[in-house]
C-alpha cells in the first residue's frame, strides 16, 4: 500500500499531477498510512505539505473548511511569506477566509475585495496551489472526506480533471461505508474519475491471519506458539480491523497470565470494550473528555471550560496529560481566538472514542454543553461570527434552542453564496425556517421568516430559474408575509422578489403593480439603494411591454445612483445579479431595437466588461445572454454567436437554468444564420422545452419569433406558423409584446409566399410597422417596412 503512495507521489514529483483516495473502514489504518508518508517527505525535505481535517457537524458545516485549514497550516511554516505572496497574487478572494493570517487593517482592506463565487473560489484556488507545487512538489493530504462539504469535493474534482501539468498530489481519506458519504456522492465522483483515469483509489483491508500473528510475536517478544493461538481469536474477535486489535492487545500485559483466554474474554462488540476503557478513566478526566466530545473532534481547552464552567489552566493541564498518555486524544495546535483567548487545539485519536463518550452524556447535560460552548464561541468570535457560524448553528440547535440558531443559520447560507456554494446555502435557509415556529412574537416571527423566504427564493432562481415551484413557494409565503405586515423597508427586498417571480412567470399586469409599489416605497423611506432597485423592477417590466423609451429613463435613473462600491452588495438580496450590469443591458437591447446601433454596442461592451470584473458567475452569464440578444436584433451574427455561447456555456456549467434557456434560443438561431438549419433548429427548440421545464414565460414570445425565424428559413412554413401563433398569444396572455411587430412581421412573410395570402400578409405588414412605430422600436419598423416593399415589388414569391 505503501508503495503505491510512493510511487504517486514520484509521479507527481515529475510533474503529472496525482489525486490518490486511501479508503477503508474506521481504524483500518488509513490516518497511520498517510501519516508515515508524510513523515519519511518530512525527514526528506522532498515536499511541501498542507493539512486539512473534515468534520462531522451533523450538518452542512461550512464550504471549503478543510482547504482553508490546510491553507492557513501552509502559510504557518517558516517559509510562510512565500506562500502568502503566492495567494496574494493568484487567489486574493481566498485571502479572507484566513483572518488569523493578516493584521486588523490588513483584513479590512481584504473585506473591500471582490465577491466569491463558486466558479472564482475553484480557479483562483488551483492557480495558487500550482504555482506553491512549481518549486518544490506539494502535497495536500484531507482526512476524511467522508464528512466534507460538496465545495471541497468540487475542488477535489477540479483539480483531478485539469490535465496541465503540475508538480501537486491530494492524498485524501474517506470510510466508503460511512453514510456521509452517500450524501456527498463521494462513491460516484471517485468511480468517474477513476473511469478516466484521473485518480488512484488505494483500499486498505483488514489484516489477515499472519499479518496478526506477526504482530503479535513482535508484540509478545517472540512467543511464538502464543502468538500462533492468539491470532485466530484476535481475527474472530476484530474482523482483522488494527485500531481494535491494536487495543485489545494493548491490554494483555495488564493481564496476569497472557494467554488465548483472556483474547476470549474481552467482548468482542467493539463499543463495550472502548467503553471499558472510557470507565477506567478517572471521573475528573472522563467528564473533561465527555464535556470535549460535545465540541468536536478536534476541540480548543477554553471552549471546554466554559463547557464544565471551570477554570483554562486545570483543563489544559489535564488535556495535557491525556496526551502524552497517548490513548484518547493528541495534541494538535495552538491559537488564539479572535478576542485574545489562547486556545490550545486537541484532537480525539478516533472518532469512535468522540462519539462514545458523546453517547453517554444524559439528553438535558448534553443540551445545556451544547449551548455554553456556543455562547462562548459567541463572545470570543462577537466580530466575526460569520467565520463560525455552521458550528453555532449546530450548537445552539442540539442544546434545543433553535431560535438563536437562525441568525447563525443566516450568516452561514450568506457565506455559502458569497462563495457560489448554492447548495450549502439552500440547506442552512431551511434549517432556519424549520426553527421559526419557537418564535413566540408573531410580527417578529413573520419578519424573519420573510427574510428567509426572500433569501431561499433568490438561491432558487440562480439554480432553477425564474418560474420554479420552490421560488414561487418561497415568494408566496413572503407575499402573504408582507401583506400582513404592511409598508416597511425591511420587506422591500421581499416586495422585490414578488415582482421578480411575476416577471418571470410572465405576469405583466403584476409585475407592473409591485413595480410601482416599489417605487412609492423607495420615494417614501428616501434610500438610494431601495430607488434602484425599484427601477430595476421597472426597467425591466417596460421593455418586455414594449415601452422602450420608459424602459431606457429608468435604466438611465438607476445609472445615475449607482455606485459599484456600495451597491453590488445588494445583489444576493435582489435577485443575484448585479443592478448596475442589468440597467445596461436593457438600455442595449432597447437601443438595438431602436435602432441606435452604435450606442447599443458602446453599452454591450461596457456590460460585459463590468460583468466579468464581478467574478459572479450568474451576473456574467445573464449579462452575455442580454448581450447576445441585443446583437441579434441589431442583425450582429458573430456577435451574437460569441456572447450566446459563453452564456450557455456559464450557465450549463454552474447549473443556472434560466440563462441556459435563454442563450440556447438565440445560440439556435445563430447557428441557423451560419447555415447549420437543423443543428439551429434543435437548439432553439430545446430551448423552449427548458423554459416550460422551468415554468417560465420571461421572454417566451422572443424565444418563440426566433424559432419561428429559423423554421421559415428551413421551409419549415407550418412550424413557423404554429411558432409565430404561439409566439403571440403569449404575449397576449402575458403583456409580453416588444417582440410582436418581429412576430407580425415574419407571419406577413410567410402569407406572402401565396399569391392568395397576399392580402393578409399586407395587413401583417402594416400591423407589424404600426406596433414598432407606436414602440419606437425604428428597427423592427424599418425591416416591416422593408418586408412590404419587396412584397409589393414582386420580389417575395
Amino acid at each position: 500500500m505503501g508503495l503505491g503512495i510512493t510511487r504517486a507521489f514520484d509521479q507527481a514529483r515529475s510533474g503529472r499531477r496525482q489525486v490518490v483516495f486511501v479508503t477503508g473502514e474506521p481504524g483500518i489504518g488509513k490516518s497511520a498510512l498517510a501519516d508515515a508518508f508524510l513523515g519519511q517527505l518530512r525527514d526528506a525535505h522532498a515536499a511541501r505539505i498542507a493539512h486539512g481535517q473534515c468534520l462531522d457537524y451533523h450538518g452542512v458545516g461550512e464550504p471549503y473548511l478543510p482547504l482553508i485549514e490546510a491553507l492557513t497550516r501552509l502559510a504557518g511554516v517558516p517559509d510562510s511569506a512565500v506562500v502568502k505572496k503566492i495567494l496574494a497574487a493568484q487567489a486574493p478572494t481566498w485571502l479572507a477566509q484566513m483572518p488569523s493570517l493578516w493584521t486588523r487593517s490588513e483584513r479590512s482592506a481584504l473585506a473591500t475585495r471582490g465577491r466569491a463565487t463558486r466558479e472564482r473560489m475553484l480557479r483562483e484556488l488551483t492557480l495558487a496551489i500550482e504555482a506553491m507545487a512549481a518549486g518544490l512538489p506539494l502535497l495536500v493530504k484531507l482526512e476524511d472526506i467522508h464528512w466534507s462539504d460538496a465545495s471541497t469535493l468540487d475542488w477535489i474534482a477540479h483539480v483531478a480533471r485539469r490535465p496541465e501539468p503540475a508538480r501537486l498530489m491530494v492524498l485524501a481519506t474517506f470510510r466508503p461505508a460511512d453514510p456521509a458519504a452517500d450524501k456527498v456522492g463521494l462513491g460516484g465522483l471517485v468511480a468517474e474519475l477513476a473511469l478516466h483515469g484521473q485518480c488512484k483509489e488505494i483500499t486498505l483491508h483488514p489484516l489477515n491471519l499472519d499479518a496478526i500473528e506477526a504482530y503479535l510475536q513482535a508484540r509478545l517478544k517472540g512467543e511464538g506458539a502464543q502468538a500462533r493461538e492468539m491470532a485466530p481469536l484476535l481475527l474472530e474477535r476484530t474482523g482483522g480491523n488494527p485500531l481494535f486489535m491494536t487495543s485489545i492487545v494493548k491490554e494483555l500485559p495488564q493481564q496476569h497470565v497472557v494467554t488465548p483466554g483472556a483474547v476470549v474474554s474481552i467482548p468482542h462488540d467493539v463499543r463495550r470494550f472502548i467503553d471499558r476503557q472510557i470507565d477506567d478513566l478517572g471521573e475528573s478526566d472522563r467528564t473533561l473528555l465527555t464535556a470535549a466530545s460535545v465540541i468536536g473532534r478536534e476541540f480548543a481547552t477554553a471552549a471546554v471550560a466554559a463547557t464544565l464552567e471551570s477554570e483554562v489552566d486545570t483543563v489544559e493541564a489535564t488535556c495535557a496529560r491525556l496526551a502524552r498518555q497517548g490513548v484518547f486524544i493528541n495534541k494538535a495546535a495552538a491559537t488564539a481566538w479572535p478576542d485574545g483567548t489562547p486556545a490550545d487545539l486537541y484532537a480525539f485519536r478516533h472518532d469512535l472514542y468522540r462519539e462514545l463518550l458523546y453517547d453517554r452524556l444524559p439528553a438535558t447535560r448534553r443540551a445545556t454543553s451544547h449551548v455554553r460552548v456556543g455562547r462562548r464561541l459567541e463572545t470570543a468570535w462577537s466580530e466575526r461570527l460569520d467565520a463560525i457560524a455552521a458550528e453555532l448553528a449546530e450548537h445552539f440547535e442540539r442544546g434545543n434552542e433553535p431560535v438563536h440558531a437562525i441568525p447563525h443559520h443566516q450568516r452561514a447560507a450568506a457565506k455559502a453564496l458569497r462563495r457560489g456554494a448554492n447548495a450549502e446555502a439552500i440547506h442552512h435557509l431551511r434549517r432556519a425556517l424549520d426553527a421559526i415556529g419557537h418564535i413566540t412574537d408573531e410580527v417578529e416571527r413573520a419578519r424573519i421568516e420573510v427574510e428567509l423566504r426572500v433569501a431561499l427564493g433568490a438561491a432558487f432562481i440562480a439554480t432553477r430559474g425564474f418560474g420554479a415551484p420552490e421560488v414561487l413557494d418561497a415568494y408566496s409565503r413572503a407575499e402573504t408575509l408582507c401583506d400582513r405586515l404592511g409598508e416597511r423597508a425591511d420587506l422591500f427586498p421581499a416586495i422585490w422578489g414578488q415582482w421578480m417571480f411575476r416577471t418571470g412567470r410572465g405576469e405583466t399586469t403584476a409585475g407592473r403593480r409591485l413595480g410601482a409599489r416599489l417605487l412609492a416605497l423607495a420615494k417614501k423611506f428616501s434610500n438610494t439603494g431601495l430607488r434602484i432597485q425599484a427601477h430595476h423592477a421597472m426597467w425591466s417590466t417596460s421593455f418586455v411591454c414594449g415601452e422602450l423609451a420608459q424602459a431606457r429613463a429608468h435604466a438611465d435613473a438607476a445609472l445615475a445612483l449607482f455606485e459599484a462600491k456600495i451597491h453590488q452588495s445588494m445583489a444576493s438580496s435582489y435577485g443575484n445579479h448585479d443592478a448596475g450590469c442589468c440597467a445596461r443591458n436593457f438600455s442595449a437591447m432597447a437601443l438595438a431595437l431602436a435602432d441606435e446601433g452604435a450606442a447599443a454596442r458602446a453599452m454591450m461592451k461596457h456590460s460585459v466588461a463590468a460583468a466579468r470584473s464581478l467574478g459572479d458567475p450568474f451576473s456574467l452569464a445573464l449579462t452575455l445572454y442580454f448581450t447576445s440578444a441585443a446583437a441579434q436584433m441589431l442583425g450582429d451574427v458573430a456577435l451574437a454567436t460569441t456572447n450566446s455561447n459563453l452564456s450557455v456555456q456559464m450557465a450549463t456549467d454552474h447549473e443556472l437554468a434560466q440563462p441556459k434557456a435563454w442563450s440556447m434560443g438565440v445560440a439556435g438561431w445563430c447557428v441557423a444564420e451560419n447555415g447549420e438549419l437543423e443543428r439551429g433548429l434543435a437548439l432553439a427548440t430545446q430551448a423552449i422545452a427548458e423554459m416550460h421545464l422551468i415554468h417560465s414565460r420571461h421572454f417566451l414570445p422572443y424565444l418563440l419569433g426566433l424559432l419561428a425565424d429559423v423554421h421559415f428559413k428551413a421551409g419549415h412554413e407550418a412550424a413557423a406558423t404554429k411558432a409565430i401563433q404561439d409566439g403571440l398569444a403569449t404575449a397576449e396572455a402575458t403583456g409580453e409584446c416588444f417582440y410582436n411587430a418581429e412576430l407580425f412581421r415574419l407571419r406577413g412573410e410567410l402569407l406572402a409566399r401565396s399569391p392568395e395570402g397576399r392580402k393578409e400578409a399586407k395587413a401583417s405588414f402594416h400591423a407589424a410597422i404600426t406596433v414598432a412605430r407606436q414602440q419606437g422600436a425604428r428597427a423592427l419598423e424599418q425591416k416591416a417596412a422593408d418586408s412590404l416593399a419587396e412584397m409589393r415589388s414582386g420580389s417575395c414569391e
